[in-house]
């Protein structure tokens, strides 16, 4: 059954189109993990690309080790070469232990996956496998994308788990099956862009003039869900928990009220409709659907 992860790029960064509140302060942060323990909620995810995510994690976490932490390996840059990857990953890992004040990590990724693609890039994962052989990291793999970076991937490489995009609009990886072809293989599937960076929340009329593409598909998605009683955050939450190879969903949260909704929404989001999945965007309309080729 899907749980919820939590998000903490907005503990670090002012961070999504929808977000209107900046970077998190620290005493809501600290709110929003005592609620998020109250709920079950579990995981944190967390990474040195956010800005101060870890640090103020390590600020904030209580000693008891009640959250599994997930970080991330940040992207190797062309200045480095090739044998200095292995000292680098290691020192990252180091780094965010001692940043968010873990002993050791439910799991590391690769940022950006496509470094072990590229010239060297087995050394990334040789010390990734190092570091779980020696218990600083439960788990590896990798952060995806797409579909030629899984089927690659995999061609070259064992992995614990995986997260990767996943929304009501971007059902591209579940239709065609590589969520299914994960699975088999049992790699265990975390979900992020679980809102689209809160666009799925928005009312249609307030989307960016360069998303316009997309507004027709989220307005008769917004109608749909006024004829089934379901607000935007309970059908964004439903769709997830209707689609069984995923093991979490990373929701992330500027404010306690927006975790306690999002606790709520879950709740309710059990019992929606099947026909949730039947809202994915065409393929032409990709672009519209990543927020990595989002125009300013």
């Amino acid at each position: 059954m899907t749980q919820l992860a939590l998000g903490t790029v907005q503990f670090g960064l002012d961070y999504g189109i929808s977000n209107g509140m900046g970077q998190t302060p620290l005493d809501e942060v600290r709110a929003i993990l005592e609620c998020a323990a109250a709920q079950g909620i579990d995981m944190l995810d967390t990474a040195p690309a956010y800005g101060e995510s870890e640090s103020v994690l390590g600020r904030c976490l209580p000693l008891s080790g009640q959250f599994a932490v997930v970080s991330k390996v940040p992207r190797m840059g062309a200045q480095e070469r090739a044998a200095d990857f292995g000292p680098l990953v290691r020192h990252s890992c180091q780094q965010s232990l001692q940043r968010t004040g873990q002993s050791r990590l439910y799991g590391l990724l690769v940022h950006h996956a496509d470094d072990c693609l590229q010239v060297g890039g087995e050394a990334i994962y040789r010390e990734m496998e190092q570091l779980k052989r020696e218990g600083l990291t439960e788990r590896i793999g990798f952060s995806l994308y797409d579909a030629q970076q899984i089927e690659e991937l995999l061609a070259r490489y064992t992995m614990d788990f995986v997260q990767l995009p996943l929304n009501v609009l971007d059902q591209r990886l579940l239709r065609s099956g590589h969520l299914s072809m994960l699975a088999r293989r049992g790699v265990e599937i975390h979900v992020r862009s679980v809102f689209l960076q809160g666009l799925l929340l928005m009312e249609p009329s307030r989307i960016p003039g360069t998303l316009a593409p997309l507004v027709p598909h989220l307005r008769g998605y917004h109608q749909w869900l006024t004829t089934k009683g379901l607000n935007p955050l309970e059908g964004a939450l439903a769709f997830l928990r209707q689609v069984p190879e995923v093991s979490r969903a990373v929701v992330g949260v500027n404010s306690l009220e927006q975790l306690r909704e999002i606790a709520e929404a879950w709740e309710r989001a059990a019992g929606a409709p099947r026909e949730i999945l039947d809202f994915g965007v065409a393929a032409s309309l990709e672009e519209f659907i990543d927020p990595r080729r989002w125009k300013e």
